[in-house]
């Protein structure tokens, strides 16, 4: 290959030069040319050869020189638009295809025209599935579908976009939590010219926030659960120790109802005593929100008593605690629901108070929460119903012996 005088090869020398010197290069050539027209050829041939030669050469000269300079300054920059336009839209396209997001492109009415590689393994589609016969509302839940076509098109056709939560469904029929964004696209007069969408997946971003929820409510259960036996323990602790300073009876039932509503946040605590006969209840102490409930209900375990309270006549006759945890829906206080409810009453219990198998009273309780009363308040009200029993028991004992000892 012939060198240059540096030793370097001349194609890689003219790749190497300058704008500059290549002008020059070329200028010095046609000079030189034009010089050995204009007096070496007259020599050579007759003038009217000379001359004719000399134009062909001087067209042929422009010809090379606009040649390149028209290519420079009108083919190439239109090339290398064309080829850098291209090069940015196949970069696009492998962006869109390597994104983990389903990516689509629809038309205004909705009408699917094309789908990346991750929207279509998220829809479970193969490659060779037709679009077009698939609709945006297609692929979504009902719920979500009324979204997209109510509030997410128009949005995004009006303000250029729209985004929101929706659901997906799949092929095979299982549905797919999304963040989604719907955008319009807007040819050069103004009117949509397609629709495009993008939907990322948010499943386990759902479920994470559904477990935390749910954690968050047990955690809240567990606190008013808590809340709940700290009340009943003091309202335990709190009527023990009148049991063991008191012997006076009413003294005692008066302090227990106190207790109950105070300490234990009841919203109405009341003691009966079992009449002679063994079948009817008179109240004779209460305390909290009662506002007549009590005057108007028949406390008795006759079954002939048409407004007759169904727990206490179950404590009474059963000989155990009667409980209802949700008042607005137990059918044992159908016929006092819409008083009890009224008066703020949501769950309440009923302790037969007795001692060696003789019923002496009833002590209710009433909450302003449903499901108050479960195993381990039940545990401990169960021991405060048998402690007071326990007491009514001896006191009454003490009086008989005090009636006794007056007698001799």
């Amino acid at each position: 290959m012939k060198k240059t005088t540096a030793g370097m090869p001349i194609r890689e020398e003219l790749i190497r030069m300058t704008p500059v010197r290549f002008i020059a290069l070329l200028l010095a050539t046609i000079f030189v040319i034009e010089a050995g027209i204009m007096f070496v050829l007259p020599v050579m041939v007759s003038t009217h050869a000379s001359r004719l030669v000399e134009a062909g050469v001087d067209a042929f000269l422009l010809v090379v020189i606009l040649a390149p300079v028209l290519w420079w300054m009108i083919i190439h920059p239109l090339q290398s638009g064309a080829v850098g336009e291209q090069r940015r839209v196949t970069r696009l396209v492998a962006i869109l295809e390597a994104t983990p997001d389903l990516v689509s492109i629809a038309d205004p009415k909705g009408r699917l025209a094309d789908l990346n590689r991750a929207g279509r393994k998220m829809l479970g589609m193969d490659e060779l599935v037709d679009l077009t016969r698939y609709h945006l509302q297609d692929f979504h839940d009902a719920a979500s579908a009324h979204v997209v076509l109510t509030e997410g098109i128009p949005t995004a056709m009006r303000d250029g976009t729209w985004s929101g939560e929706t659901k997906l469904v799949a092929l095979d029929g299982h549905a797919i939590a999304v963040s989604q964004v719907i955008l319009a696209h807007k040819a050069p007069n103004g009117t949509v010219a397609f629709l495009s969408t993008i939907a990322r997946d948010i499943t386990e971003r759902k479920r994470a926030e559904d477990a935390r929820r749910e954690n968050d409510t047990l955690q809240k259960e567990h606190e008013k659960h808590i809340t709940r036996l700290n009340r009943v323990y003091a309202v335990l602790s709190g009527i023990n120790t009148t049991i063991v300073r008191t012997r006076d009876r009413q003294e005692l039932f008066d302090e227990a109802c106190r207790i109950a509503v105070e300490l234990g946040k009841f919203r109405l605590a009341w003691i009966g005593l079992l009449d002679a006969n063994g079948l009817d209840v008179t109240p004779v102490a209460r305390a909290g929100v009662d506002e007549g409930y009590l005057d108007n209900i028949q406390l008795t375990a006759r079954d002939d008593a048409p407004d007759r309270c169904e727990m206490v006549a179950r404590a009474l006759r059963e000989k155990t605690a009667v409980v209802c945890n949700d008042i607005d829906t137990d059918p044992q206080m159908a016929r006092w629901r819409e008083e009890a409810l009224r008066r703020g009453y949501r769950s309440v219990v009923v302790f037969p108070l007795q001692f060696d198998d003789k019923v002496l009273g009833v002590l209710l309780l009433y909450a302003s929460e449903k499901d108050f009363f479960d195993t381990e308040e039940m545990k401990l009200l169960t021991e405060l119903a048998g402690d007071v029993s326990f007491a009514l028991e001896h006191i009454e004992a003490d009086e008989s012996r005090q009636v006794q000892s007056a007698a001799l």
